[in-house]
């Protein structure tokens, strides 16, 4: 049987894990982590801006 303060922690814990899966599979992100890990194209497309950027990932990323 599980005590009460293990499940209260568990219950906390479980938004923090389902995000954490949602934030590595989001194609969104995803795609802004490649953009800014290939910096030359982050460079030349973006010219480092990050605004450019975040909509070019909004718009052509989809689930």
């Amino acid at each position: 049987m599980v005590s009460i303060p293990r499940l209260l922690i568990l219950i906390g814990f479980s938004p923090m894990v389902v995000y954490t899966f949602y934030w590595l599979a989001s194609p969104y992100e995803n795609c802004v982590r490649e953009a800014v890990r290939d910096e030359v194209k982050y460079e030349s497309e973006f010219e480092k801006n990050f605004s450019q950027l975040r909509d070019y990932c909004k718009k052509n990323t989809r689930w």
